[in-house]
C-alpha cells in the first residue's frame, strides 16, 4: 500500500464515520446533524478527489447541495414554528386563548412547559422547548 493510497483510505473511513454520526444526530432530530453530514460530504468529496473518482465527487457536490438547502429550510421551519409556539403560550397566558377542541380553560402542567385543557381528551395544545431540534405535539 502506498503513502497515497493509505491517505485515501483514512479519509475514506473518516467519512464514513463522520457520515454515520451525522445520520444518527439528523435521526435525534438534533440540528447538529445537519453540520456532521455537511462535513462528511466534503470528505467524500475529498476522497472522490485522492480516489480519482469522478462519480464519487460528484454524487459529494451534489449532496452537500441538497442537504445545504433542506438544513437551511428545516432552520427556518423551525424558527417558525417556535415564534408560533410562543405567540400560543402568549395568547393562553394572558387568557386570549382557550383549547382548541372545548374553548375551555387551558392550564399549565407543574414543572413542565406542556399546556393541557381540562376537557375529555386532554388535548396538548403546544409544548414549548429550548433544545436543538423538533419536537412532536
Amino acid at each position: 500500500m502506498t503513502a497515497h493510497d493509505a491517505i485515501s483510505l483514512t479519509i475514506g473511513l473518516v467519512a464514513w464515520a463522520t457520515n454515520l454520526g451525522g445520520n444518527v444526530l439528523v435521526m435525534l432530530k438534533r440540528s447538529s446533524g445537519w453540520a456532521v453530514r455537511i462535513i462528511s460530504i466534503l470528505l467524500w468529496g475529498a476522497y472522490g478527489i485522492t480516489d480519482t473518482s469522478l462519480p464519487n465527487l460528484l454524487n459529494s457536490i451534489s449532496f452537500l447541495i441538497f442537504n445545504v438547502y433542506a438544513w437551511r429550510r428545516w432552520r427556518i421551519e423551525e424558527i417558525h414554528k417556535r415564534a408560533e409556539e410562543q405567540r400560543i403560550k402568549r395568547e393562553i397566558a394572558q387568557g386570549q386563548r382557550g383549547c382548541d377542541e372545548c374553548g375551555g380553560p387551558v392550564l399549565m402542567l407543574a414543572g413542565s412547559d406542556e399546556m393541557q385543557c381540562k376537557c375529555t381528551r386532554w388535548q396538548i395544545v403546544a409544548i414549548v422547548t429550548d433544545d436543538d431540534g423538533p419536537e412532536a405535539a
